[in-house]
């Protein structure tokens, strides 16, 4: 501990140093790779809209105004600063209600199962929280073969050594449906969209502007909100030769993000 208070200068100043390069030395460095600027931008960005931050996912442009670094990045390497930035105090406290509630599920689970049971319920309780330790300095929320798990074990933990339980009122049956058929459509159209940006380079390619204004079209229609499509239509113009039709595009996509 005095070792530690002696050194804490040196160490808060190598965990704030510069970029360290991407090989196995810098597993033997404290720095935190540009961590400490970029939750600092988080932070000026949460100041600027406390309440509702500046947009879920708009870290790599919001914090355009604030960077001293030119290099560009998605997010801030932290989950609640993450949420704080995008979504405000409101979005934050969304989180660590979810946080709370996996943590009470966990704890729960433990002192209702004995024997194996609680020894399993035990492990997947670690899982999560590495999982949250793993958050703090990271942004696994946005890997879904990183987050999905955890959420798995929590319901897991959440239902263990609970009696089984049928759904008696038709309302809440239709409730449960309608909100799995919403998150199914939350996930699955922006993928959509995507594809059909993809489908339209090769169908320019093969000279078919038709075509690829179909599928600039159908990308934006199944993500009205995204860049993407907006660009597409755009190039498809372009490539058709009507100049003043691909910059009201572009014009649009100024709109869609005056900020950016």
């Amino acid at each position: 501990a005095i070792g530690l208070a002696a050194n804490a200068g040196r160490i808060a100043e190598g965990f704030c140093g510069s970029e360290v390069a991407n090989d196995p030395g810098r597993l033997r460095g404290l720095s935190s790779n540009n961590r400490c600027d970029w939750w600092g931008e988080a932070l000026d960005v949460f100041r600027a809209d406390p309440l509702a931050g500046a947009g879920a996912n708009t870290f790599e442009v919001a914090r355009k105004r604030y960077r001293d670094l030119a290099s560009s990045v998605t997010q801030p390497h932290s989950v609640p600063l993450q949420f704080l930035a995008g979504t405000g105090v409101v979005g934050l406290a969304l989180f660590l209600g979810l946080v709370a509630a996996a943590a009470a599920a966990a704890v729960a689970a433990v002192r209702r199962l004995g024997g194996s049971d609680r020894d399993a319920a035990a492990a997947l309780s670690v899982a999560l929280a590495l999982w949250f330790a793993h958050a703090l300095v990271d942004y696994p929320w946005d890997f879904l073969a990183v987050t999905g798990p955890v959420f798995l074990a929590a319901g897991v933990l959440a239902a263990a050594g609970l009696p089984a339980r049928r759904i008696a009122s038709p309302f809440a049956a239709a409730a449960a449906g309608a909100l799995a058929l919403a998150a199914a459509v939350a996930v699955v159209t922006p993928w959509l969209a995507r594809q059909a940006v993809l489908d339209v380079n090769p169908a320019l390619e093969r000279g078919d502007v038709v075509a690829a204004r179909d599928a600039a079209e159908r990308a934006r229609s199944l993500d009205p909100l995204s860049l993407d499509p907006v660009f597409a239509r755009a190039r498809v113009e372009e490539e058709a030769g009507d100049e003043e039709a691909a910059l009201a595009f572009y014009r649009r996509a100024t709109e869609l993000q005056p900020e950016n």
